[in-house]
């Protein structure tokens, strides 16, 4: 999603040790509905303070463990600074 600050990646994660997501290794594992209501989610969340986002979709688990990789990483280095 972007919002008034630029590019701003979301990650979905669930709990693996909970039966009921175990199994959900992929995007599509996700219930399509459930998708559709986080995304929705997103979309008017801001909506209150009169900010305006565009949700951009979604990314397979790939893209998300490089962003994952990308934010360790903008960690260290600030920690370092």
């Amino acid at each position: 999603m972007s919002d008034e600050h630029g590019g701003d990646d979301k990650v979905l994660c669930v709990p693996t040790h909970d039966p009921n997501w175990s199994d959900d290794k992929q995007l599509e594992d996700v219930p399509w509905q459930l998708r559709t209501e986080i995304e929705h989610f997103f979309s008017i969340d801001k909506q209150l303070e009169h900010k305006k986002v565009e949700v951009r979709g979604w990314h397979p688990r790939d893209r998300a463990l490089e962003v994952i990789e990308e934010s360790r990483e903008a960690y260290r280095r600030a920690a370092a600074s």
